[in-house]
């Protein structure tokens, strides 16, 4: 799956254009030393005909932050897909934070 994703919503902050939403990834990021992702469960409704579909990816992270302490996060990705030249994009991309300690 690619990540051409033109509108993304992180932290309830709406971020519209690649460009915005790799500048507030990285960002997010230089606060971490490091992230372990899981996906847990997924599940996925692809249309091919249509070259669109949607999907919902529960995952849970394990932090370590930059001041030493550690985190983790259970949330859920509701995600928007389309088809282009034959392969899958990202086209919405939402985080729903179920919990984070």
């Amino acid at each position: 799956m690619g990540y051409r994703c033109d509108l993304g919503a992180w932290c309830h902050r709406i971020v519209k254009g690649h460009d915005k939403i790799v500048e507030l990834w990285t960002g997010a990021m230089e606060a971490f030393h490091w992230v372990i992702q899981v996906a847990q469960h997924f599940s996925f409704d692809i249309d091919e005909a249509s070259g669109h579909g949607s999907g919902r990816v529960v995952v849970r992270e394990r932090v370590e932050r930059a001041d030493g302490t550690r985190g983790d996060l259970l949330a859920i990705y509701h995600d928007k897909y389309t088809k282009a030249s034959g392969s899958w994009l990202f086209a919405e991309r939402i985080l729903e934070v179920i919990e984070r300690t």
